[in-house]
């Protein structure tokens, strides 16, 4: 019975093409849009100004639970940002935990990675040392023990102003 209702999806499918894809397929797109994925690019170590989700809090509400410590961080200032790279690497995509440089100085780390099928990038995520976090920046983010370059590049690469998603 499962075997029929998959070929009754399939069936009907081609009617509309579409066509099989699985998690690397999903985690491409996520990545071409800068979507950022809960305990891997979203983490408690980091807050919404860090994590480049700043347009979400509203810090002229009277009170929220944890206002009083983000307006501390704030004033503080970020120790990590977060960032969208492309990496010139031809043989595999970074993962969670690659370091990432500037010369030869640690400054970050990955936090997601994934080649992006629409826009033919590698794409990396990740948090760095907040001076080096400007879109352009070029940095080097190691990969099976070879380090690649890569640029800082705006946060979404595929479809930035959302007109397709609305479509």
């Amino acid at each position: 019975q499962l075997y029929l209702a998959w070929k009754l999806l399939q069936d009907v499918g081609k009617v509309f093409e579409l066509s099989l894809f699985g998690l690397y397929a999903t985690e491409s797109m996520r990545l071409e849009k800068s979507y950022r994925h809960w305990k891997a690019d979203l983490i408690y170590e980091r807050n919404p100004m860090e994590s480049g989700l700043d347009r979400f809090v509203n810090m002229e509400k009277a009170d929220f639970i944890g206002k009083a410590a983000l307006q501390k961080e704030i004033i503080r200032g970020p120790l990590r940002q977060f960032v969208t790279l492309v990496v010139e690497c031809d043989f595999a995509a970074a993962h969670a935990g690659d370091p990432v440089y500037q010369g030869e100085q640690l400054i970050g780390t990955v936090t997601s990675g994934a080649y992006g099928h629409r826009v033919q990038k590698n794409i990396a995520m990740a948090f760095v040392k907040p001076e080096h976090a400007a879109s352009g920046t070029e940095l080097a983010v190691e990969i099976l023990g070879e380090r690649r370059p890569a640029q800082i590049v705006e946060s979404c690469l595929y479809d930035p102003t959302n007109l397709l998603v609305k479509g």
